[in-house]
């Protein structure tokens, strides 16, 4: 089987271990074909580039057992630029089972936000709903959305003492898109799905403080004389000067902060920890410390960028994810599956294209309308 042959099964996800093992050779012997090939496949070099940066590091990263088994540590699958996928595990020798969800009904990808802004007064702004570059007064700020739907608060003109004091929250519920604000004081903080803000409409007082659930991503505007605090269930983050991003999900047994830029002080049960960048700090719900190790940054904030990044991450924290991003149920069959999955996939995949990547790593599922069951 000749090189094109093998880059077509490739690109298609029906490759088989041992083609894929060869495959990945002649990546290194003959990259200037496979380069071609692509070239072929899209008139975007970018993304030609991508491509080839993915298919190295997979040569790379791939390794040969002496034993009866097959030698192979990864089934890849190509949805869009850049997406591969292995299970960290050494697999027998027979062929994966054909997928069980080729002819289900599919989940899409969201498309739009759901997400809501609670206005101090109880009202309910959706928005979608809001025209582009509509502005909304609230209490002693503007509200806007640009044309690309972020919101913005700013500071308006001068208003009633008690107005300085009014709090909006913004809810972002599971199937929604990813929501980008700034708030007053020029901090920008993404909101990932199933996740919750609470905020002040203007910032008063000695310190910024807001209030999460979920998932945050925060590039906080620095002001020496006015700390930023991020509080969550059983921790309170500070910025120093900083981009973070914030775990803090009710149904997670711990939270978890990881520093990207800058410092942060990590407050809880008494203890404080200073972060340095590519740090991340847990809090877990359990125990009374501060755990301190180094971070896979870009695996934490690859949902920003719209990304699943697994590091060997376990299968229910893969499928927490992706019921969060579809809003759908899991379920498990059985025993929760214990191996280790490494990938990225694109989140604007549909689920059906997601769960046919970790099939190909042998985890099986049934789509039951929103109910998804782990086989």
């Amino acid at each position: 089987m000749d090189i094109r042959e093998l880059y077509q099964k490739y690109l298609s996800g029906q490759i088989e271990p041992e083609e894929l093992t060869r495959f990945l050779d002649l990546v290194e012997q003959e990259e200037t074909t496979v380069k071609a090939l692509m070239e072929e496949s899209w008139d975007d070099l970018e993304r030609v580039e991508r491509e080839l940066d993915t298919l190295r590091s997979r040569a790379r990263k791939r390794y040969i057992t002496a034993r009866k088994w097959v030698s192979a540590a990864a089934v890849l699958l190509l949805i869009a630029g850049g997406t591969w996928f292995y299970r960290d595990h050494i697999f027998h020798g027979h062929q994966p089972n054909s997928t069980s969800i080729a002819h289900t009904p599919d989940v899409k990808a969201p498309s739009s936000t759901k997400a809501v802004i609670v206005l101090s007064d109880g009202r309910q702004l959706a928005i979608d709903s809001l025209s582009n570059l509509s502005v909304v007064a609230q209490g002693a700020a503007a509200i806007s959305k640009d044309a690309s739907g972020n919101i913005t608060y700013r500071n308006g003109a001068s208003a009633p003492p008690a107005a300085q004091y009014a709090y909006n929250s913004i809810v972002n519920p599971r199937g929604s898109k990813v929501v980008s604000l700034v708030l007053s004081d020029g901090t920008r903080v993404w909101l990932n799905a199933e996740t919750s803000l609470k905020y002040p409409v203007v910032f008063s007082g000695s310190t910024r403080q807001v209030e999460v659930t979920g998932e945050a991503y925060f590039e906080v505007k620095h002001d020496q004389l006015h700390p930023f605090r991020v509080k969550t269930r059983n921790a309170v983050i500070e910025d120093i000067g900083t981009a973070f991003n914030v775990f803090a999900y009710g149904n997670e047994h711990a939270i978890k902060t990881t520093l990207v830029a800058g410092a942060v002080a990590v407050a809880a049960n008494a203890s404080t920890a200073l972060l340095k960048p590519g740090e991340q700090a847990t809090v877990a719900d359990a125990e009374h410390t501060i755990h301190v190790a180094e971070a896979d940054v870009e695996a934490s904030t690859a949902w920003k960028d719209n990304w699943f990044l697994f590091n060997k991450t376990d299968i229910e924290t893969i499928m927490k994810q992706l019921a969060r991003w579809y809003d759908v149920d899991i379920v498990y069959a059985g025993a929760i599956p214990q191996d280790h999955y490494t990938g990225k996939i694109p989140r604007d995949a549909s689920l059906s294209e997601v769960l046919k990547v970790l099939e190909l790593s042998q985890v099986h599922f049934s789509i039951d309308g929103k109910k998804i069951t782990v086989l």
